[in-house]
């Protein structure tokens, strides 16, 4: 009951009333159980709720599960409309991370000519960060440092990254990390919609550069490299480019 008020109030508040009344029932239906078994008892009614038509009873079941297999589904896998401004494109992370994504209507659409810019978040162990696509000079379509919210037309979301070949041990204060050539898994979503228009993969850099800092979590701590700027124009430079 808890839960289905809770997904209840979040459809509410993102905007789906259909979904929200369908949890809302969901949450009720206990009580709604129990209220028509006394009014039956009080009644002396038996037999089936729907009568002898199995038919009836059939569709009605059919019925609660597609709408609560829809509800479900959209509150897991459809993206929902981001509330607010975009200040900066970091804000732009809840479409990697939020259930089903984010998406964002001031954003620009996935149309026209090239080049059709992109930003990038990385899965991490601690949460979704803001990948840093390339350096100082990077072109504005890979993320550049003039590139607006309002601009982006693409997301690549950077799934947790998993162990290519072991590259060194990185010393830090009183303890060491094991670093990874990382290997991702990206989905690449339109800002503008939350539709996915694109997967592929990508590698980390292979070169053993420890990082000044890392945070990491669970029993066995390790970190991993990231995409370079060509990693990311070789994966992506069909969706960016093309």
């Amino acid at each position: 009951m808890a839960l289905s008020g809770l997904f209840s109030w979040m459809a509410f508040a993102n905007g789906s009333v259909l979904v929200g009344v369908i949890f809302a029932l969901l949450a009720l239906a206990p009580l709604i159980a129990i209220v028509v078994a006394m009014v039956r008892k009080r009644t002396g009614a038996t037999g089936p709720l729907f009568g002898k038509s199995k038919a009836v009873g059939a569709i009605a079941l059919v019925t609660v599960l597609c709408a609560v297999g829809y509800a479900v589904y959209w509150t897991f896998w459809t993206p929902k409309e981001h509330e607010g401004t975009l200040a900066d494109i970091s804000d732009m992370e809840s479409a990697c991370h939020d259930m089903g994504g984010k998406f964002f209507p001031t954003a620009a659409e996935f149309t026209g000519p090239t080049p059709h810019p992109v930003v990038a978040f990385v899965d991490e162990q601690v949460g979704t960060s803001k990948a840093e696509i390339g350096g100082f000079d990077t072109p504005r379509e890979w993320g550049g440092r003039d590139l607006k919210p309002a601009d982006v037309q693409l997301i690549a979301c950077l799934d947790e990254p998993d162990d290519g070949k072991f590259l060194t041990d990185c010393k830090f204060t009183g303890s060491s990390l094991p670093l990874y050539q990382g290997r991702y898994d990206v989905t690449i979503r339109e800002a503008k919609t939350g539709r996915t228009v694109g997967t592929a993969q990508m590698s980390g850099k292979s070169t053993p550069d420890c990082p000044f800092s890392a945070l990491t979590k669970g029993d066995n701590p390790k970190i991993h490299t990231e995409p370079d700027l060509a990693e990311y124009q070789r994966a992506l430079g069909e969706f960016v480019s093309k």
